[in-house]
């Protein structure tokens, strides 16, 4: 059994840390910087969409990329109030002003909006250029 054991352990360890390395040089700052501490569980295209990867982060984070590999969404499942500050100032004042007790769970940048998700379930939605809400 031990004969056994050894090499599964191995394989697991090796696998893990190869899934690290994959994740794209460009997003490596940002993963240092937002989820740091935490480990990249898996990276594989989205199941829906092929165009796109999903980073699944230790915590069951994920971060969804393109091809060109601009983040395309971010969705938090800690506690972590991180994502926030990675949002740009415009939707941080209108939160801060609007919804000062809750923490955004979700970003999602689409063709001529942008969703943010607070953690009360409420979905808002911003102008992509300008971040200015919309009703």
């Amino acid at each position: 059994m031990k004969k056994l054991l050894f090499p599964l352990m191995l394989a697991a360890t090796v696998a893990l840390s190869a899934q690290q390395t994959m994740l794209p040089d460009e997003l490596k700052p940002f993963v240092l910087e937002y989820f740091e501490g935490q480990s990249v569980r898996s990276i594989a295209p989205k199941a829906d969409n092929p165009k796109l990867k999903e980073v699944i982060m230790e915590d069951m984070s994920s971060i969804l990329y393109d091809g060109k590999k601009n983040i395309v969404s971010v969705t938090f499942e800690g506690e972590s109030r991180a994502l926030q500050s990675f949002l740009p100032n415009a939707i941080n004042d209108y939160l801060a002003e609007n919804y000062p007790e809750n923490r955004v769970t979700g970003f999602y940048k689409e063709k001529k909006r942008e969703k943010v998700v607070l953690d009360n379930g409420k979905t808002l939605y911003f102008s992509p250029k300008e971040h200015t809400f919309i009703e």
